[in-house]
């Protein structure tokens, strides 16, 4: 009979189920590239939360597609519509403002944004910053008209004794009370 020989004892190579760590784990993960791909998908996520009124989500989301370059500006007047939208008008008129200083905002792509910026200044009533951002776009969309009217409001809240908005012009609209003012308003929806 031939002697059984035995084999060496090798270790084993960890099973791919195995989920331990070895000895020496990095810290801190090393940081990747983000692509352009990853940031359209994000501008695209953001979008849908938005859609489903899922605005906290949505502002994350084009907080990160901001960086992209593809997605840069319609992700920023998401971004500000979102704020907006939340009640955020600093934030919003900021984003906005951050958005036409930087260099991949060209003044082609820059009227939309413009626009955005001068409606919010109008909404959060800084009519002078309104006219003077609206009256750079004076071609586009409603400009023309809410320039005027914006312009007819700004030079009555400078004159005192004037109508103010909201106020009334007679004296027989003077004694009217607020509710009798609403029940003569008519509705057509």
């Amino acid at each position: 009979e031939a002697p059984v020989q035995i084999a060496p004892v090798m270790p084993e190579s960890p099973a791919s189920g195995d989920t331990s760590l070895p000895d020496q784990v990095p810290l801190s993960p090393t940081p990747r590239q983000v692509t352009e791909h990853e940031y359209t998908v994000r501008y695209e996520l953001g979008m849908a939360y938005k859609n489903m009124g899922m605005l906290d989500e949505a502002v994350e989301e084009f907080r990160v597609a901001i960086n992209g370059k593809e997605c840069f500006l319609d992700a920023t007047t998401l971004l500000a519509a979102s704020l907006k939208e939340q009640g955020l008008m600093e934030p919003a008129m900021e984003c906005l403002e951050r958005a036409l200083a930087d260099a991949r905002c060209d003044q082609e792509k820059a009227v939309p944004i413009r626009y955005e910026l001068g409606l919010l200044y109008e909404a959060d009533g800084l009519l002078e910053k309104a006219v003077e951002t609206l009256s750079s776009i004076p071609a586009f969309l409603d400009v023309p008209m809410r320039l005027e009217r914006l312009k007819g409001q700004s030079t009555s809240h400078q004159h005192d004794g004037e109508a103010h908005p909201g106020e009334p012009t007679t004296v027989a609209a003077a004694n009217v009370s607020p509710t009798e003012r609403k029940k003569r308003r008519i509705s057509y929806l």
